[in-house]
């Protein structure tokens, strides 16, 4: 019995077949592909806004609260330094920075040391080390205060109202340090001891107008290379009380040489 072989017409016919189906399947295949990556991105944009939906965009998560922990001119003003940097009371909890707030804290002249802590749902706490005035700089109208260290800042700053300041004054390039040693040796030892005025004009010595036990007005010579003022500053009472009892005309003490005193009037 004879077999019909097979014509080249169909075995193309059949080859084109394959092909047309291998190709529907992949095609198919990316198109689920990109199906499934479109869902996927949406799922990720979804998950993405999530935060902001339940954190930041969230109206029972805002700022509304500041708490300033100082023993200076910040305690009472909570809302001026939130205005200062920036983070007032409305502002998105989660929004807010904590090391840049307290970047933005320390920035400020006369603050010392600062601790930034945010508490859930609503209160900034600040804690804060302010520096101590010591002295006006210049006059006595100046806004220029500056603490023991030297450290410089605002008057209208700081708690300056609340002391007697001394003035330091002939500033022209020569260190601070001289008359601020004095006036920290006066405060600590030497409650008799009222300082009103340091000229620092001198680089060898300080002129020091000041009155003892709130009666007797001294001008003071002293010299600059000390260590430490508190021997000189107890020759200067001594002189002071021993001069009151004979001669209270005395006003001027020279002390800038070593084991003498100096008197005029």
């Amino acid at each position: 019995m004879a077999v019909k072989k097979k014509s080249v017409k169909d075995k193309k016919n059949k080859q084109e077949k394959k092909t047309s189906g291998s190709g529907r399947k992949f095609f198919f295949f990316m198109a689920l592909l990109l199906f499934i990556l479109v869902i996927a991105a949406a799922v990720v944009m979804l998950l993405m806004q999530l935060p902001k939906v339940f954190l930041t965009q969230n109206p029972r998560f805002v700022l509304r609260h500041i708490e300033v922990n100082s023993t200076g001119f910040w305690q009472k003003n909570a809302l001026k330094l939130s205005e200062r940097i920036g983070v007032t009371p409305g502002t998105a909890f989660f929004d807010i920075n904590v090391g840049e707030v307290r970047r933005k804290i320390m920035d400020i002249q006369n603050v010392d040391s600062c601790e930034v802590q945010l508490i859930v749902p609503d209160t900034m706490v600040i804690n804060l080390t302010e520096r101590v005035p010591r002295a006006i700089l210049f006059n006595r109208n100046s806004n220029v205060v500056v603490d023991e260290f030297g450290k410089q800042f605002k008057r209208n700053e700081s708690n300056a109202v609340k002391y007697n300041l001394p003035i330091i004054y002939g500033l022209r390039g020569y260190s601070l340090k001289p008359a601020l040693k004095l006036i920290m040796t006066v405060i600590k030892d030497f409650n008799d001891i009222d300082i009103r005025r340091i000229s620092v004009a001198n680089e060898n010595h300080l002129e020091v107008d000041l009155v003892y036990r709130e009666i007797k007005q001294c001008h003071v010579l002293l010299p600059t290379d000390m260590e430490d003022y508190k021997f000189k500053l107890q020759t200067l009472q001594s002189a002071i009380i021993n001069t009151s009892g004979y001669d209270n005309s005395v006003r001027k003490f020279d002390l800038r040489n070593s084991g003498q005193v100096v008197l005029s009037h």
